[in-house]
């Protein structure tokens, strides 16, 4: 993938210029030429479950995207995709303000697979909370939620400005967010991103409050960010710039 990653952030980089907030500008552009891939955005959530009023943004501004930078993408919150055919069709998946069960166990065992064997996934924001009863999924995830205090500004920093999922982000910089707090966060986590807990109230994780980062599962990416709770998150050239990061990373095996 190393090659194919550096093409696209040659083409997602525009000029950048940091103001005193540490803020930059950027633009997203055309196409990835040399490899083309598909993601699947899953949008279901349990009846009865918080529905989420930014998910139809969400989902349009990936699609706005995969058109700038030149991946497929299909939306759907029908979980008989999740077959072995039905999951092939795709590089990647992407799981956006998720609550609740939303597989049954043939669903599960298709997906558990498809990650497995080398493909990609994608956790957006409240996707942490879908299938909490299947250890497989929490171990996936990397964290087990516990709560988030009220939605309010704080300020984010990078772990490693250097890394590939990162290329293009401001050091540090200050976003609103609901900022999610972790009953349990797993050892092998490559975290991406840090919420200061200085900056804000309701925090309970100290120095090591992570808001994005990677795992593997058996040959399989995994891309998590927690953020991206509101409308507003989604006009942010910087949060896109992260979520575009993210999918190809997840998308796009390294050797590719």
């Amino acid at each position: 993938m190393t090659k194919i990653f550096a093409i696209c952030m040659i083409m997602l980089s525009s000029t950048s210029v940091l103001s005193a907030a540490d803020v930059v500008q950027t633009s997203l552009r055309q196409p990835l030429s040399q490899k083309t891939f598909a993601v699947l955005i899953f949008t279901k959530t349990e009846p009865g479950r918080y529905q989420h009023a930014s998910t139809p943004v969400a989902v349009e501004s990936i699609k706005n995207l995969g058109v700038k930078t030149g991946f497929q993408v299909t939306a759907s919150s029908d979980p008989k995709v999740f077959s072995r055919q039905g999951l092939l069709r795709f590089d990647a998946v992407i799981f956006i303000n998720n609550s609740g069960d939303i597989l049954n166990v043939a669903q599960q065992n298709a997906f558990r697979k498809y990650i497995e064997s080398g493909h990609g996934v994608v956790i957006l924001h409240a996707g942490i909370r879908a299938e909490e009863d299947w250890p497989w999924f929490s171990g996936l995830l990397g964290v087990r939620f516990s709560g988030h205090p009220e939605i309010q500004k704080a300020s984010i920093m990078l772990t490693n400005r250097e890394h590939r999922v990162n290329r293009g982000l401001p050091k540090r910089w200050q976003r609103q967010d609901e900022w999610y707090n972790f009953a349990a966060i797993s050892r092998d986590i490559t975290p991406l991103i840090l919420v200061d807990e200085s900056t804000y109230e309701g925090g309970i994780h100290g120095d090591f409050h992570p808001v994005a980062w990677l795992r593997e599962q058996g040959k399989g990416r995994v891309f998590c960010s927690v953020m991206g709770h509101s409308k507003g998150a989604w006009s942010s050239e910087i949060f896109l710039r992260h979520i575009t990061n993210g999918i190809i990373y997840a998308a796009v095996a390294e050797n590719d």
